[in-house]
């Protein structure tokens, strides 16, 4: 009976519960940013150092094609200001949040992901706070960007994944220069695989 029941209530939660990435995951990225010259407003910047930021990541469950993702992470801007010297450089900490849309997922205890590759879109935001180099070049510390892109989860078996996203930055600010990250890493799934009794 207990088995019956079990496998009942599996059942029930596989068809409720429809998401790319697992209840209880987490997903840890090094990105690269770069401005790029031809885009929007960024003719004026000549700086073509690449710049980081490591970033971790969450996601929580909306629909079967959605997901809310959140994150933190700490960076380096290396001259991707044209207000820059070219030795100078600003580290940071980030905050992030957006949605992620994917194909429809049927997510099982057992399985957290059917599909081996998952590909997604993603809209999110950035809040940047830098350190005293940025201020004295911008005046304030904070920086922000909208974040428009696309990505893909490679699941390896049940509990890690390999992770890629590329996106489009649009800087809010004066400037309203734009810049694009890679970002690569790898997720984790904390949900136990089901073992029958």
């Amino acid at each position: 009976m207990k088995l019956l029941i079990t496998s009942i209530l599996l059942i029930v939660s596989g068809l409720a519960q429809a998401q790319l990435f697992g209840k209880k995951d987490l997903a840890l990225q090094q990105g690269v940013m770069q401005y790029h010259a031809k885009s929007l407003n960024n003719q004026s910047n000549s700086n073509s150092k690449i710049s980081w930021v490591t970033e971790l990541d969450k996601h929580q469950n909306l629909s079967r094609i959605s997901n809310f993702n959140w994150g933190i992470g700490v960076g380096d801007l290396r001259n991707l200001d044209s207000n820059f010297r070219t030795f100078q450089n600003s580290s940071f900490f980030r905050f992030k949040a957006g949605l992620v849309f994917s194909l429809p997922q049927q997510y099982t205890p057992r399985n957290w992901s059917p599909r081996r590759f998952n590909p997604y879109f993603k809209v999110s935001y950035n809040l940047d706070l830098h350190d005293k180099t940025y201020k004295d070049v911008n005046i304030g510390r904070v920086a922000s960007s909208v974040r428009l892109g696309f990505g893909a989860v490679y699941k390896l078996n049940h509990n890690f994944g390999l992770i890629y996203e590329f996106s489009h930055n649009q800087r809010l600010g004066a400037d309203f220069r734009t810049f694009y990250q890679h970002n690569f890493g790898l997720i984790i799934n904390f949900d136990l695989p089901y073992l029958p009794y």
